[in-house]
Protein backbone atom coordinates (compact mmCIF):
# COMPACT_ATOMS: atom_id res chain seq x y z
CA UNK A 1 0.00 0.00 0.00
CA UNK A 2 1.23 3.29 1.23
CA UNK A 3 4.38 3.27 -0.92
CA UNK A 4 2.08 3.59 -3.95
CA UNK A 5 0.40 6.76 -2.68
CA UNK A 6 1.21 10.30 -3.75
CA UNK A 7 -0.22 13.62 -2.46
CA UNK A 8 -0.95 16.21 -5.14
CA UNK A 9 -2.33 19.75 -5.24
CA UNK A 10 -5.42 20.42 -7.35
CA UNK A 11 -6.64 23.37 -9.37
CA UNK A 12 -8.91 24.21 -6.41
CA UNK A 13 -7.48 26.63 -3.87
CA UNK A 14 -6.03 24.70 -0.90
CA UNK A 15 -7.39 21.29 -1.89
CA UNK A 16 -5.17 18.22 -2.12
CA UNK A 17 -5.83 14.70 -3.31
CA UNK A 18 -4.06 11.47 -2.49
CA UNK A 19 -3.83 9.07 -5.41
CA UNK A 20 -2.79 5.47 -5.68
CA UNK A 21 -0.24 5.17 -8.50
CA UNK A 22 -1.57 1.69 -9.35
CA UNK A 23 -4.97 3.16 -10.30
CA UNK A 24 -5.99 4.92 -13.51
CA UNK A 25 -5.58 8.71 -13.12
CA UNK A 26 -9.19 9.30 -14.20
CA UNK A 27 -10.48 7.25 -11.24
CA UNK A 28 -11.56 9.07 -8.09
CA UNK A 29 -8.67 9.82 -5.72
CA UNK A 30 -8.19 7.73 -2.58
CA UNK A 31 -8.70 10.90 -0.49
CA UNK A 32 -9.69 14.50 -1.22
CA UNK A 33 -8.78 16.93 1.56
CA UNK A 34 -9.81 20.59 1.91
CA UNK A 35 -6.83 22.13 3.69
CA UNK A 36 -7.52 24.64 6.46
CA UNK A 37 -11.28 24.51 6.12
CA UNK A 38 -11.90 28.01 7.56
CA UNK A 39 -12.58 30.75 5.00
CA UNK A 40 -12.19 34.47 5.49
CA UNK A 41 -14.13 36.97 3.41
CA UNK A 42 -12.92 40.39 2.38
CA UNK A 43 -14.05 42.94 -0.16
CA UNK A 44 -11.74 41.15 -2.61
CA UNK A 45 -13.45 37.77 -2.18
CA UNK A 46 -12.99 34.79 0.08
CA UNK A 47 -9.89 32.71 0.71
CA UNK A 48 -8.70 30.04 3.06
CA UNK A 49 -7.50 31.17 6.47
CA UNK A 50 -3.96 29.84 5.88
CA UNK A 51 -3.56 30.97 2.28
CA UNK A 52 -2.37 28.82 -0.56
CA UNK A 53 -1.10 25.26 -0.17
CA UNK A 54 2.65 25.35 -0.88
CA UNK A 55 3.97 21.88 -0.02
CA UNK A 56 2.73 18.34 0.67
CA UNK A 57 4.20 15.23 2.27
CA UNK A 58 2.93 11.78 3.25
CA UNK A 59 4.24 9.53 5.99
CA UNK A 60 3.19 6.42 7.86
CA UNK A 61 2.73 7.08 11.59
CA UNK A 62 5.04 4.65 13.37
CA UNK A 63 2.77 3.47 16.19
CA UNK A 64 -0.73 3.78 14.71
CA UNK A 65 0.38 2.77 11.19
CA UNK A 66 -1.99 5.38 9.76
CA UNK A 67 -1.11 7.58 6.82
CA UNK A 68 -0.56 11.24 7.73
CA UNK A 69 -0.48 14.08 5.21
CA UNK A 70 1.55 17.18 6.09
CA UNK A 71 0.72 20.48 4.39
CA UNK A 72 2.84 23.62 4.28
CA UNK A 73 0.81 26.78 3.85
CA UNK A 74 1.45 30.23 2.37
CA UNK A 75 1.31 31.97 5.77
CA UNK A 76 4.00 29.64 7.20
CA UNK A 77 1.64 27.30 9.05
CA UNK A 78 1.97 23.52 8.92
CA UNK A 79 -1.19 21.42 9.04
CA UNK A 80 -1.37 17.66 9.47
CA UNK A 81 -4.22 15.34 8.53
CA UNK A 82 -4.60 11.79 9.82
CA UNK A 83 -6.03 10.17 6.71
CA UNK A 84 -6.90 7.03 8.66
CA UNK A 85 -9.24 9.09 10.83
CA UNK A 86 -10.91 10.38 7.66
CA UNK A 87 -11.90 6.87 6.61
CA UNK A 88 -10.20 4.35 4.43
CA UNK A 89 -10.67 6.28 1.22
CA UNK A 90 -10.59 3.76 -1.58
CA UNK A 91 -8.64 1.33 0.61
CA UNK A 92 -5.16 1.83 -0.93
Amino acid sequence: GEKNLVALPTEEHSVAVVRDLRCHPKDNPAWRVVIGGDCTSTMYGSRRKYGMLTSLALCLHETSERIVMGCGMENGSSLFYDLGAMGRGRDP
